[in-house]
């Protein structure tokens, strides 16, 4: 859901910045058990996983930071 856009950014270009910076981003409410399971939602809880090169990762922070504090829902 958080991916659907924000305030300045449309989805595609969301996918577009991510594609650029050769990232890979997935934020949900449900969190994995151990094994691998997804367990209900939580209210008060948001996962983040993200994976990109170093050298990318201030840029990455920062759309992350920007979905997360102005999201078009």
């Amino acid at each position: 859901m958080l991916l659907r856009g924000t305030k300045r950014f449309t989805y595609q270009q969301i996918r577009d910045r991510l594609d650029k910076l050769k990232a890979e981003l997935t934020i949900s409410g449900d969190t994995p058990d151990s094994d691998g399971q997804a367990q209900p939602p939580k209210p008060d809880a948001v996962v983040l996983q993200f994976q990109t090169k170093r050298e990318h990762l201030p840029a990455l922070l920062d759309l992350i930071a920007e979905i997360l504090q102005q999201p078009s829902f």
